[in-house]
């Protein structure tokens, strides 16, 4: 495992611990042929993707469980 400092469009820094399997789940995602052909760029946008799907996830989990809780209130 070792550290990669991405710089994100915004000038800020992201910190991330890169794994070989990591490499792997984002080579695969991105239909890559090898993990040497995923840079920096790809990292971001697995991580943001990942991130933007997790949240979507659970705010339309809240929403359900909040019409429930009116439908039964």
């Amino acid at each position: 495992m070792h550290e990669k400092i991405i710089k994100l469009p915004n000038g800020l820094d992201l910190n991330v611990q890169v794994t070989p399997e990591f490499l792997n789940i984002v080579k695969d995602h991105f239909s890559l042929q090898s993990v040497l052909d995923v840079d920096d760029d790809y990292i971001r946008q697995f991580i943001y993707g990942s991130v933007n799907s997790a949240l979507d996830k659970a705010e339309e989990e809240l929403k359900l469980a909040h019409k429930d809780l009116i439908a039964f209130g």
